[in-house]
């Protein structure tokens, strides 16, 4: 017999670490598979503009390492299948889940940029749609499923992705990204860096910082 899903809407725990400048911007940073919100943070925290306030929250999956004396503490966004080519949790939860928190927190109506590393790159665009007055997102060493998108984008569409990335492919990123500007009024731009593979470089970091 073959598992049910149903979607149940619940409480549900989300961590976060909020860096509050009294800026008038939100710069929304999300991590990749199996990291923390350190991952990511760790290239943006002292490098963003002071004119955004800076937002990192830790995916709401958990994925535990246990050791002998301690728990590594690890996140994923969503959970796909590869070999069913199937979501048994796909985007809409962080997504939700994301824009409850800018909600909350009282910066719903705070123009925002979001950057996503790999599965937050991924992420990125549905978190967009999810969310009000996104300027921007940009995809870092990610592909941008637009099968999964059927409405016009209403921020500027922005992807980094290295030539020599050997985990997310290059060349199919590119070719997904020239299908996704399409649902896009605004600004797109795809920019390739040779030499560069699938790691959070420092050139990866700058080209971002240009794009806000």
């Amino acid at each position: 017999m073959k598992n049910q899903t149903i979607k149940l809407e619940i409480d549900f725990p989300i961590n976060y670490k909020l860096t509050k400048r009294k800026s008038k911007k939100l710069l929304i940073l999300l991590h990749g598979f199996a990291q923390t919100n350190e991952a990511i943070l760790e290239h943006f925290l002292d490098s963003a503009p002071d004119d955004y306030d800076i937002l990192a929250p830790n995916g709401p999956l958990p994925i535990p390492k246990i050791r002998r004396d301690y728990i590594e503490k690890r996140y994923a966004w969503y959970f796909f299948d590869r070999h069913s080519n199937s979501y048994d949790i796909d985007y809409s939860l962080s997504a939700n889940l994301l824009q409850k928190l800018v909600q909350t927190l009282g910066y719903d109506e705070t123009p925002k940029v979001v950057i996503g590393y790999s599965q937050g790159g991924y992420l990125s665009p549905f978190a967009g749609l999810a969310m009000n007055k996104i300027q921007s997102i940009i995809g870092l060493c990610c592909t941008y499923k637009w099968q999964y998108i059927t409405e016009e984008l209403p921020f500027n569409v922005y992807s980094i992705h290295g030539v020599e990335d050997k985990l997310v492919d290059h060349q199919n990123s590119k070719v997904h990204f020239e299908k996704l500007k399409t649902s896009s009024k605004k600004e797109s731009r795809y920019i390739s860096l040779k030499n560069e593979g699938h790691d959070l470089s420092d050139n990866i970091v700058q080209e971002a910082l240009k794009l806000i």
